[in-house]
């Protein structure tokens, strides 16, 4: 396909460039009969060789193809790279970006005797928003994992899903972010989870002093677009942490925190009600119902 398009490409632009060559040297004497009527016309006399201008049509083949395999997970969190969650609405369909992460056990302070539990909270380094250029809002719904990563699967792709429970831990809203700083921002998750965390903690059990039992425990979480949007949100998966919050026998506030070890951005779209509708019948080829040509030219 794409050797075949290069070709004819090339063979047009060659031979747009003879026809160039070969008007210029037609059109020269009609240019230089400007200055005087009598030195050349167009001949309008019926019988006389006419002017014959051609032309041609060279059809390109091309293929409309869906792309699932884009690799949106990391081992590592040293590379930088990113969480995205939101939804974006546009001319053709809507966009959605769901984060899946899970944790492991952190950095954290004993739990006494007479320790008190305070809150629980996920903290996100949110890096900047794609999308609208206006200033809106979006909420993003906490969800838990209803099943663990696959740590025999080295990689998450943009198609790759897992199984969420119903409820909702909480709440993420983020506004549109164009400029290239970050904001570190916490969001309180649901306090019986947190107690739960707490009295374990307490207790010294191993579950919350594991990461492998803290998985078994407590999966993972995934950010998910509530609703329509305007945007996708862009976090850092270096600083992503849920941190249980408690105040020691001094008063003093505690942190027992679980950092992030793996992650995903699953992305899914609907083209329903656009002119790309038969993308959600078809494999293949589609032809668009307005007539026009679309190109991905790239995809990250």
């Amino acid at each position: 396909m794409i050797p075949t398009i290069t070709s004819t490409t090339h063979w047009w632009k060659t031979q747009r460039n003879y026809t160039i060559r070969g008007l210029i040297f037609v059109l020269v004497p009609f240019l230089l009969a400007c200055e005087n009527d009598d030195f050349l016309s167009l001949p309008t006399t019926p019988g006389q060789p006419n002017l014959e201008i051609l032309f041609t049509r060279i059809p390109v083949p091309f293929t409309l193809v869906q792309l699932d395999s884009v690799n949106t997970t990391n081992r590592s969190q040293t590379d930088s790279k990113r969480l995205l969650a939101g939804s974006e609405t546009s001319e053709v369909g809507t966009i959605m970006a769901t984060s899946f992460m899970d944790f492991t056990v952190g950095p954290r302070v004993a739990v006494g005797d007479t320790a008190d539990y305070e809150s629980l909270e996920l903290e996100l380094l949110y890096e900047r928003s794609y999308g609208t250029v206006q200033s809106v809002s979006q909420i993003l719904d906490v969800r838990p994992l209803a099943q663990p990563f696959d740590d025999s699967t080295v990689d998450y792709f943009a198609s790759s899903t897992l199984d969420l429970k119903s409820n909702s831990l909480g709440t993420v809203t983020v506004t549109t972010k164009l400029t290239g700083a970050t904001d570190t921002l916490r969001f309180r998750l649901d306090d019986a989870l947190g107690q739960q965390i707490f009295d374990l903690a307490k207790a010294n059990d191993s579950t919350v002093l594991s990461g492998p039992q803290f998985r078994e425990f407590f999966p993972g979480i995934a950010l998910v677009p509530v609703g329509s949007g305007d945007f996708v949100g862009s976090f850092s998966p270096e600083s992503a942490r849920i941190i249980m919050n408690f105040t020691d026998a001094d008063n003093e506030r505690q942190e027992h925190t679980f950092t992030l070890r793996r992650y995903f951005s699953g992305i899914t779209e609907d083209f329903s009600g656009t002119a790309l509708a038969e993308f959600a019948t078809t494999d293949g080829a589609i032809v668009p119902t307005d007539g026009n040509f679309y190109l991905q030219s790239g995809s990250g």
